[in-house]
């Protein structure tokens, strides 16, 4: 991932049109931004599976991923939650 995060600055950086370059980096941030997403997904699917996997109490796991116990629980819950769940009728703001 390094790599090619470098090889797209190296590309942006080396774009003689400034715009062009501004573009590139604004696709480079979004992908980046998308992608930390997804690993903060992953990381908690992974601490679920932990919990599961070894039956620890919240205490418990929390020490052995070593976070707070509320930070434990934060990734349980996000574990839990579907990311592109669609809104609820009615639920739309005004």
């Amino acid at each position: 991932m390094t790599r090619a995060y470098e090889a797209a600055v190296a590309a942006i950086s080396a774009e003689p049109d400034p715009q062009r370059g501004f573009e590139q980096a604004t696709e480079v941030a979004a992908e980046l931004r998308r992608l930390a997403d997804l690993g903060a997904d992953l990381r908690a699917q992974s601490v679920a599976k932990i919990w599961k996997a070894e039956e620890l109490s919240l205490a418990g796991l929390a020490e052995r991923i070593g976070v707070s116990k509320a930070r434990a629980d934060q990734l349980l819950k996000s574990a839990k939650t579907p990311k592109d769940q669609p809104k609820k009728e009615g639920s739309e703001s005004v």
